[in-house]
């Protein structure tokens, strides 16, 4: 009818294909950027320890790792936490210390005499001869052949591994013969068979 207003149909959900819920909003970035803004930790930093060595090292290790060889100079490069170094020469006692990096950082440095091992003497010959290292009696030529004497480095000479004694040997029915002996430390020395003129009658 003129002037009647007009009935809009209003279209009503179908029930085949309902209106699925609005979840929660996604939050900017993602996980993916989380993770990527998080920081990554720093690996720890090493403190040096710088060893001066006397005679040199052979050998250094760093908790039974080497890590240089032949040096007189080794620098140890020490994670936190407490660390095991050792310093090895054949001619020496080795040297062993436990070291905290953090006490380490204010040592800085260490200077390390390795303590000098004994030389070891064999002496030829008859095994009855008695033998005398600078005046005292050290056994005979047969005790060293069954197990080498032991010979200490002087340690008031020039050089803590290396210089001389006196060697006496008293072999049964002849003179006895007197040497100087330059020992090493921790090398072997031989003496051979003294030939020494018997006593006249």
């Amino acid at each position: 009818a003129p002037g009647a207003l007009a009935e809009v149909p209003v279209s009503q959900p179908s029930a085949a294909s309902p209106v699925a819920p609005a979840g929660p909003a996604a939050r900017p970035g993602g996980d993916a950027t989380a993770r990527a803004s998080t920081p990554r930790r720093a690996a720890p930093a090493t403190v040096p320890l710088t060893v001066h060595v006397r005679p040199y090292a052979q050998r250094a290790l760093l908790d039974g790792v080497e890590i240089a060889a032949d040096q007189q100079r080794v620098v140890f490069a020490l994670p936190p936490g407490l660390h095991r170094i050792r310093i090895e020469h054949p001619c020496c006692e080795p040297f062993e210390r436990e070291v905290d990096a953090a006490l380490a950082e204010g040592m800085g440095e260490l200077k390390v005499p390795l303590g000098a091992r004994p030389a070891i003497l064999r002496v030829g010959g008859d095994p009855a001869t008695r033998v005398f290292v600078d005046g005292r009696p050290a056994g005979t030529a047969g005790d060293s052949q069954r197990e080498p004497i032991r010979v200490r480095v002087p340690a008031d000479g020039p050089n803590p591994y290396e210089g001389e004694v006196t060697l006496r040997l008293e072999p049964p029915g002849r003179l006895p013969a007197t040497a100087t002996l330059r020992v090493r430390a921790g090398q072997e020395v031989s003496v051979p068979a003294v030939l020494a003129e018997e006593p006249p009658r």
